[in-house]
């Protein structure tokens, strides 16, 4: 909810809606999620995906790609550690240029862009 109250705080400073463009999952269907978008809906609205459409969210190609490659087979001292190790490692992708990943529909995918707004990187 952090981010959706960042967002309605950019909302408010630029004078423009904002619509997020959100996935089905649970974790954005929460009470308290579902009030937060009622509270703020005046700054930020979602969009939603169509149900199991995981080719429309640039994120999940993310997501596959790192955990073949650098997540798969791989133990942890702690919690802790394991979301250190994918900070790490998502901040160096944030470094990589992004024609390192595939175009889709002729455009490239906003890699640093959409860790920044995960918060993973500055």
């Amino acid at each position: 909810m952090r981010l959706l109250e960042k967002l309605a705080a950019r909302a408010r400073r630029t004078g423009r809606l904002i619509v997020a463009v959100l996935d089905n999952a649970q974790i954005h269907k929460t009470r308290a999620v579902r009030r937060a978008w009622d509270r703020l809906a005046r700054y930020v609205r979602p969009l939603w995906l169509p149900t199991y459409s995981p080719d429309l969210n640039d994120i999940e190609r993310v997501w596959k790609r790192e955990k073949e490659h650098h997540f798969a087979n791989a133990l942890s001292p702690s919690h802790e550690a394991f979301q250190e190790r994918v900070r790490a490692r998502f901040r160096t992708l944030a470094h990589v240029a992004c024609r390192r990943f595939p175009r889709r529909e002729g455009r490239r995918l906003r890699i640093p862009a959409i860790l920044r707004n995960l918060g993973v990187v500055a």
